[in-house]
């Protein structure tokens, strides 16, 4: 591929620290190229600026003003997730407040997907279980109504994320970073776009439009339960003469054949859930239910 200008912006009293900076922002761009597609500025320029605010998302320009807090490992959430807000935001960008998840949810899923690439995948679980204490449900991530400004809290950045998490589950992993990339650039052909062409406005049915392709099945009623509403889903489980017997409870009597991941004397099983029921024999101790948190409910 093509060289990419990389432009850092320093204050001239903190210029010492700018190579470090600089080292990990390379480590960003390999990571959002391998998973999203090329750096859609590419021809202009990578450029951070260093500001007396936290953050922000300026086309070829994004802000930084994390100060250098860099995790032992070298980790910079704030650089990471302001630069990937140049395909999450710049390249694709909701055509209405009431998809603003597109921006952050997807962003704050990679922010924690990038942490499974360097720390492994329990503490990507782990991250993933830091995001679910913050959310709220108080309205849906992604409403049909119009909305306004008011959109903008915090369950589209985690609700978003965790989100995200389960349709990982719910596809596997290939159809669901098939989904990722060709939301961010919807043919191989576009990745190749470097004049402007390949920005665009998108909306939430876009992204179920492109995430039941790669699946090869309808995932309405995944998008409909967890972003068109507010309430989560409820797993009911009950134990009887050997068996587990699961249910899922889903406002308004929606439709959610969800699995579930059971792990039964050690070994994990995938319930199928088919009309939102299932049940799992047992000996021994009780099976435990989702260890990992893959599945996003109340």
């Amino acid at each position: 591929g093509q060289t990419v200008p990389l432009h850092y912006y320093v204050l001239p009293e903190n210029k010492d620290k700018a190579p470090k900076l600089i080292e990990e922002q390379k480590k960003y761009l390999a990571f959002m190229e391998k998973y999203c597609g090329p750096f859609p500025f590419r021809t202009v320029k990578l450029g951070i600026v260093e500001t007396p605010h936290l953050g922000m998302e300026h086309s070829t320009a994004i802000a930084y003003g994390n100060r250098y807090r860099f995790a032992p490992d070298g980790y910079d959430w704030l650089l990471l997730h302001e630069f990937g807000h140049e395909w999450w935001a710049n390249l694709v960008s909701n055509a209405d407040w009431r998809d603003m998840w597109i921006h952050e949810g997807f962003q704050s899923f990679l922010d924690t997907f990038y942490i499974e690439q360097i720390r492994g995948k329990d503490a990507y679980f782990a991250g993933m279980k830091g995001r679910r204490q913050r959310v709220r449900n108080a309205a849906p991530v992604a409403p049909r109504e119009e909305t306004s400004s008011e959109a903008y809290g915090g369950d589209i950045y985690d609700k978003g994320a965790l989100v995200l998490h389960s349709l990982r589950y719910l596809i596997g992993e290939e159809a669901f970073l098939r989904s990722i990339r060709r939301m961010a650039y919807p043919t191989p052909e576009s990745e190749k776009w470097a004049d402007g062409r390949a920005l665009r406005l998108v909306t939430t049915d876009d992204f179920l439009t492109i995430a039941s392709r790669e699946a090869d099945r309808d995932l309405s009623w995944f998008f409909e339960v967890y972003l068109r509403q507010a309430k989560l889903p409820v797993l009911k489980t009950s134990v009887a003469n050997g068996v587990l017997s699961l249910q899922w409870e889903a406002p308004e009597g929606l439709p959610f054949p969800m699995p579930i991941d059971v792990v039964v004397d050690g070994k994990a099983v995938r319930v199928p859930m088919t009309d939102g029921k299932g049940s799992v024999p047992y000996s021994g101790a009780v099976p435990v239910v989702d260890p990992n948190g893959w599945v996003l409910r109340g």
